[in-house]
């Protein structure tokens, strides 16, 4: 009888070979090398353009709960902090406040220029297909 266990014999699992202390030894120090570097990492503080997303991405939520002005202050801070999308975003809410939102936004004429060239160099590096913060 031609059986599927007679076809493919089921062996027994190999056995790893044991660890000498030298060859643990290395290996336990080369799990420190790579850990060692991650977890300086984690303990680093977010550099600007990390801090610039995490401040968009706040004003995103506040923005689709409804809180408008708490959300175009982030998108503020965004955008001090070279996030372009954030500077099209504010302006785009300085320009439309009281027509969308009932309010009119605080701006300086210095941040709209400053968000309006941003905005362009956000909309031209995403048209070359890279992205900007």
């Amino acid at each position: 009888m031609n059986t599927l266990s007679n076809r493919f014999p089921i062996r027994a699992p190999r056995r790893a070979p044991a660890l000498t202390p030298a060859l643990a030894g290395v290996a336990c120090s080369l799990v420190l090398l790579v850990q060692a570097p991650l977890a300086a990492a984690q303990d680093t503080p977010p550099g600007p353009a990390a801090a610039a997303q995490q401040r968009y991405e706040d004003a995103v939520s506040s923005f689709r709960v409804g809180r408008h002005a708490e959300a175009y202050g982030r998108r503020i801070e965004a955008a001090r902090g070279g996030h372009a999308l954030a500077a099209a975003q504010a302006l785009w809410m300085f320009q439309n406040g009281s027509s969308l939102f009932g309010k009119d936004w605080d701006s300086t004429p210095e941040q709209q220029e400053q968000w309006a060239a941003m905005a362009q160099r956000g909309a031209l590096v995403a048209s070359l297909g890279t992205t900007t913060r």
